[in-house]
């Protein structure tokens, strides 16, 4: 098999299917909510001021500091070894390889950049055309390097430095920490950049919500999006927790344990996203909607790990079917479906998924 086939079956097309759901929502509001002129409007302006340039160039850097951070794991998966054999090839060789793949995931970024460029050199601004060509550029052969660089030396981030060994010992962690502090040391991108695209989502949409008449439909649709970016981070956890812990799973804990547990975890994991709607949050409306908002996305967040919990699938295959989640939760919001029913259905389903926890685990 041709190299760069291989690589784009490997890495490309997988990136798209697990970002499904992001994929979506970019066009759910770039085609449900814009036409063809606000876009036009929007590269015009984006085009005239290199402050909207430089602004862009930070969300699509964010973009691709994801993409980066999801390369880097499957170069650590068991099914994905098989590409540290990449460094056997010259480093010409692994350069062009790595950035056709770089080229392939950035390909939105690349025509939409574009796109506004089209209109930068139009309008005589050089200097905004320049950054936007630069940024292509290093984006695409810039990464090549620290990926042939991480295939010299495979796995150099495991090694825990001596402070770090030594507060290991003097200082006991309450479990439900664990996680994060696992994210922290080794995952670190992951979980900036996880939260960074829930945060600007929300802020977006709450922002949104002041310039029209819109009703609570457009926050939960806003809140139900910011969430389902967690689906990462709850992959994450479901592999930390049950996979390189399996014996927790052999623990008699009691079902309040388990449920406690876990929803301190997603409370924890959910901090960011609450203190951001907290602040944007419209003072037009009720407090009550914010608690029944808060609310409905850490059930949301439980529900994705009892899924993973019953599958105990790949992060592809749980992406799809949070993605037919997703497009259910959206068609019963847009329903006026109240957020307190949808509340109360997660709450069923997560009570029952934990009540048969221990004969899930025993079909293994």
């Amino acid at each position: 098999m041709n190299v760069n086939s291989m690589l784009f079956k490997t890495l490309s097309r997988p990136f798209y299917q697990v970002h499904t759901g992001f994929f979506f929502v970019v066009l759910y509001f770039a085609a449900g909510f814009l036409r063809a002129n606000e876009h036009i409007a929007i590269a015009h302006q984006t085009a005239s001021s290199i402050i909207l340039t430089g602004l862009i160039l930070i969300l699509w850097t964010l973009y691709l500091l994801n993409s980066i951070s999801s390369i880097s794991s499957s170069l650590h998966q068991t099914t994905h070894l098989f590409l540290h054999q990449l460094a056997l090839y010259s480093p010409w060789k692994q350069f062009s390889c790595w950035s056709i793949v770089l080229l392939t995931i950035n390909l939105p970024v690349v025509l939409y950049s574009l796109f506004i460029l089209f209109y930068a050199i139009s309008m005589g601004e050089l200097i905004n055309a320049g950054l936007l060509i630069a940024y292509n550029l290093m984006s695409i052969f810039l990464p090549p390097l620290y990926y042939i660089f991480r295939l010299k030396k495979p796995y150099s981030e495991t090694t825990t430095s001596g402070i770090g060994r030594y507060m290991n010992k003097i200082i006991t962690k309450p479990y439900p920490i664990w996680y994060f502090i696992h994210l922290i040391r080794n995952k670190p991108l992951l979980l900036l950049l996880s939260k960074t695209f829930s945060i600007l989502l929300i802020i977006g949409v709450f922002k949104l919500y002041e310039t029209d008449d819109y009703d609570y439909r457009l926050l939960g649709l806003g809140v139900l999006a910011a969430f389902s970016s967690n689906i990462v981070l709850v992959f994450e956890y479901f592999q930390f927790d049950l996979i390189k812990f399996p014996l927790w799973k052999n623990i008699p804990f009691t079902l309040f344990d388990r449920i406690r547990n876990q929803f301190i975890v997603f409370a924890l994991m959910s901090v960011p996203e609450v203190i951001v709607m907290t602040r944007y949050f419209p003072l037009k409306e009720s407090i009550l909607i914010l608690i029944y908002l808060s609310i409905f996305g850490l059930f949301l967040t439980s529900v994705y790990y009892q899924l993973l919990l019953i599958r105990k699938t790949t992060l592809e295959k749980i992406s799809k079917l949070g993605f037919y989640l997703f497009i259910g939760l959206l068609v019963l919001i847009q329903f006026h479906i109240p957020l307190g029913f949808l509340i109360l259905l997660m709450g069923m389903y997560v009570l029952v998924v934990q009540i048969n926890f221990y004969k899930i685990f025993n079909q293994d």
